[in-house]
């Protein structure tokens, strides 16, 4: 095959995005093979409204974990080598600080509820991990905010990929049946 196949999973959200109609935050999702997106959500949080942007990107990094775990199993149906932990991308510090559990005093303890915690149990597993990508770089952006159309452009830039790789068609049919 010549090179190693890499798949990329970024988390973001955007606090109260719906103000003034119902102040429910936005949640982005990208996963991404070789560059290339291969799975995409933007969806209002409809669950619980965050009271502040650290709830609403955890849960947004708790989607994501949900949807990187589905997509590590499709990629070893098709013999892509997984890598655990399954690294998310986040660019907000508080997400991180509560994932890697070294925000044993914050306020947002009490308010995370059994779909947050099981985070932390898959953490505790092994199973994943966040890392810090600034704003610039996070590739979920473009799907939580509204931005003039040259930042637009420059943030849709880090979806296309570089790399051709027939790896993308046999994804493509695995997901779509």
């Amino acid at each position: 095959q010549g090179s190693k196949d890499v798949v990329e999973y970024y988390s973001d959200s955007n606090h109260a995005s719906d103000w003034p109609h119902t102040s429910r935050s936005q949640t982005g999702i990208v996963i991404t093979l070789n560059g290339a997106p291969v799975h995409w959500i933007s969806t209002k949080q409809v669950r619980s409204t965050a009271y502040s942007s650290a709830l609403a990107e955890i849960y947004a990094l708790s989607e994501a974990v949900r949807h990187s775990q589905l997509y590590a199993w499709r990629c070893a149906d098709m013999q892509v080598p997984v890598t655990w932990p399954l690294c998310i991308q986040v660019d907000n510090k508080q997400a991180i600080s509560f994932q890697k559990g070294t925000c044993v005093q914050s306020k947002l303890r009490g308010c995370v509820d059994l779909r947050e915690a099981w985070v932390q149990e898959l953490r505790d597993a092994g199973k994943i991990a966040t890392k810090k990508v600034s704003s610039e770089r996070q590739k979920a952006d473009v799907l939580t905010k509204c931005f003039p159309n040259w930042l637009f452009q420059q943030r849709l830039n880090l979806l296309r990929s570089k790399r051709g790789n027939e790896r993308l068609v046999q994804f493509a049919k695995l997901c779509n049946g």
